[in-house]
């Protein structure tokens, strides 16, 4: 996890330099860095030791120096020095709140905090937001709202950094699967291992990795010692750092163990005999199994405290002759006994699934392969590194009908925004690359930053020329809901706009959600025919299935966007699908699932 950590680090000194006498183009250039340290999949250590570091993006002067500095020594100065000052949660709260270095420097002074418990005692106080004001109003910095909003902001990071302590972005981790199911299976004897739990019902962040096991010695019957020495071999394995702790049953044996990774890994022993069980088991969750255990129990199949369900078995007669790839047959015929519909993996979190399973009502999940194009993608033109080669190599190789490149507003200076000059001109070039292919579209987009309420970057006479139209706030972290809300809504009203870029502001443990009324912003966009953005890049998926699933019952489209900055952010629109199966949505609800002819249909309607 050391590119995720470093990448957090450098976040977090280029927010607190931003109010120093370092140049902007320093802190873009750390800004570049952060996000190539969270991209590539290589670890930083390989990287530098290959002599490739000064070849990816932002990685010169004070980054390199950085990196440097951290592979020799394993620490980076400056932010030591920083920590020796403050615990690291406060100096991560500079960033995730977006208050700014001198605004939260000022409050951890005058008020005498520590640590984060002292942050979380010291807002429990009486009359906390007067006295925050008069912090920020006594050293001579803007205060643009009242006390209450500065504590209640401060009260929601630390709600949010809270919440993803303990959490990993679920692309980071599936990063390392390949080397830990490969390592296991190379033991004598395992005849194989996939994925369960919360990675296998592809919720957007994971706490662990969860691996159910199946070896030839529990052909026949489950062997508890045998399980138990597979577990031991499983510590010799390269990547395994400390054996955590043991869970043995009468038929389940399992083993929890520290990885060099940084991520903990549950490897769990099944049989044949109970491979589809416990592969439902294992996957979750267990409200969902609850839920079917009632119905389970009240037709007989329930047994010991589990769903017994004869016919599972992962071998033809459970004798060995053929082992089946296709796990969810195992869980089909379980699911099929009990009356119901087979419930995807993603859909099990007792959010009404078994229900509409029992009326053979569920939704027919959007595919991946339902998706013509990717809407929302940076090039060179602003702050991404993509050349048109990458973006051709991407149609073809996902035979999209259209991608829009939709470089940033010249409001957003770290994203090396693009003023009317700049614009016309890239207009002309994709109307020139537009000329050379008949099999798709280049479409000519922008993102263009929300500025206020009924202010955008770009004038109107400008935005109804694009093919693609973003509305997206980058810098509304400082704003109470009402003027968040406010701002937004009247970003749909402006009928040449399309969607709403990454609704709610998050990025995973690096900036808290901004305050917004979600549900007025989704009464607006359903008013307003407007659609509003899954952001697929792996850092945000931002709507979440919640919030993407309120959306759709309002009869608001969702468009599943990539957000890409780099050639491999290009794949990432996988992740924005899997949120959009977790909320439920079928192709009908993805304005890009829409031909060419018909998204432009589409965006007509409101001229």
């Amino acid at each position: 996890m050391a590119n995720l950590e470093l990448a957090n680090i450098f976040t977090d000194i280029a927010e607190i330099k931003k109010s120093s006498d370092v140049s902007r183009t320093v802190i873009a250039n750390l800004v570049t860095a952060a996000r190539t340290l969270r991209d590539i999949p290589d670890s930083i250590e390989e990287v530098y030791g290959s002599g490739r570091l000064k070849e990816l993006p932002g990685m010169e002067g004070l980054a390199h120096e950085l990196i440097s500095e951290y592979i020799k020594t394993g620490s980076i100065g400056i932010y030591e020095e920083l920590k020796s000052v403050y615990e690291e949660d406060l100096i991560r709260l500079v960033r995730l709140s977006g208050f700014g270095k001198r605004r939260m420097f000022a409050i951890y002074g005058a008020l005498g905090i520590k640590s984060l418990e002292d942050l979380k005692d010291k807002l429990t106080g009486k009359n906390i937001g007067e006295k925050i004001f008069n912090i920020i109003r006594d050293n001579d910095l803007l205060v643009s709202k009242d006390g209450s909003f500065y504590a209640d902001r401060i009260r929601e990071s630390i709600n949010y950094l809270e919440s993803v302590r303990f959490l990993y972005p679920r692309r980071e981790i599936e990063l390392y699967l390949d080397e830990i199911i490969s390592g296991i299976g190379r033991i004598k004897g395992v005849r194989k291992a996939v994925v369960v739990g919360s990675l296998r019902r592809k919720k957007y962040a994971v706490e662990d990795i969860d691996l159910l096991v199946l070896p030839e010695f529990n052909k026949h019957a489950y062997n508890l010692q045998e399980s138990k020495k597979l577990l031991e071999e499983v510590k010799s394995l390269k990547f395994i750092k400390e054996f955590k702790g043991i869970d043995l049953r009468p038929e389940s044996a399992g083993g929890r163990f520290g990885t060099r990774f940084g991520i903990e890994v549950e490897f769990i022993i099944s049989s044949y005999k109970n491979w589809g069980k416990d592969i439902l088991y294992t996957t979750g969750s267990r409200r969902h199994i609850k839920k079917i255990e009632d119905i389970a129990a009240k037709k007989g199949y329930m047994k010991n405290g589990r769903i017994e369900i004869g016919g599972s078995e992962a071998v033809n007669g459970g004798q060995g002759k053929e082992f089946l790839s296709d796990d969810s047959i195992f869980e089909k015929d379980i699911y099929g006994k009990l009356g119901l519909q087979y419930i995807p993996p993603e859909l099990r979190e007792d959010m009404g699934e078994v229900e509409l399973a029992g009326k053979n009502s569920l939704p027919l999940l959007l595919k991946l392969e339902d998706i013509k194009g990717d809407l929302h993608v940076h090039s060179t033109w602003s702050d991404g590194t993509l050349s048109i080669d990458d973006i051709i190599e991407k149609i073809k190789r996902s035979r999209y009908e259209y991608l829009a490149i939709t470089d940033h507003s010249p409001g957003n200076y770290y994203g090396r925004g693009l003023d009317a000059r700049a614009l016309k001109e890239k207009t002309s070039y994709i109307k020139s690359l537009n000329s050379k292919f008949k099999d798709f579209r280049i479409l000519m987009g922008s993102e263009i930053d929300i500025k206020g309420v009924g202010k955008i970057d770009y004038p109107d006479e400008i935005i109804k020329k694009l093919d693609i139209a973003i509305g997206s706030m980058h810098s509304s972290f400082m704003n109470p809901e009402a003027e968040n809300t406010a701002m937004a809504v009247s970003a749909v009203s402006n009928k040449y706009l399309d969607f709403i870029g990454h609704p709610t502001g998050v990025v995973f443990g690096s900036r808290a959600p901004y305050f917004i009324d979600i549900e007025k912003l989704i009464e607006a966009a359903a008013e307003n025919n407007k659609a509003l953005e899954i952001n697929s890049y792996f850092m945000r998926l931002d709507l979440n299935e919640q919030n993407a699933r309120k959306a759709s019952e309002m009869g608001v489209k969702l468009v599943i966007n990539t957000d890409s900055h780099r050639p491999n952010n290009l794949d990432m629109l996988g992740l924005g699908v899997d949120i959009a199966r977790r909320a439920g949505l079928e192709k009908k609800d993805v304005l890009n699932t829409m031909s060419l002819d018909e998204l432009m249909d589409w965006k007509r309607q409101r001229f």
